[in-house]
């Protein structure tokens, strides 16, 4: 009976070190691959490697049937700007709040897409600002 014992843990010993080799090859393995889900792309928004990357872009998953997209500038290799983010929904058509960015990092507008429709009223009223400030007239007529 002492045998079987001996035997087991010897058994439950060499089980354990297989395993965390396993694991210590699965890890390397998972630090080898290229990025899932991540486009790079050039100035003009062409595919390209990671080297010549301008931007880089990815999808995740947000809520239920929804995907957020992010869209980020890459100045140096230390310093990334988010350039715009979306939301869309399982039929490609974007939805809910945007956001687009200047590559500075600062805000350029912000608003709502509705099937794939952009509404930046904020924006829109924002210009309609700056003209009349420029041209020093009002925007509607007086009474």
């Amino acid at each position: 009976m002492n045998y079987i014992v001996i035997w087991f843990i010897k058994i439950k010993k060499i089980m354990k070190n297989v395993i965390y080799i396993l694991f210590f090859f699965v890890s390397l393995l998972n630090a080898q691959t290229p990025d899932h889900g991540v486009s790079y792309l050039d100035f003009n928004n062409k595919p390209t490697l990671k080297e010549n990357a301008v931007f880089y872009e990815f999808k995740t998953v947000y809520k239920d049937s929804l995907w957020k997209y992010q869209k980020y500038y890459i100045p140096s290799n230390t310093k990334t700007y988010l350039v715009e983010k979306y939301f869309y929904d399982k039929d490609n058509f974007k939805q809910g709040k945007f956001s687009s960015y200047r590559r500075d990092g600062t805000k350029l507008s912000e608003g709502y897409y509705l099937n794939n429709l952009k509404n930046d009223l904020e924006n829109f009223f924002g210009l309609i600002h700056l003209i009349m400030k420029e041209t020093k007239q009002p925007f509607y007529r007086k009474k």
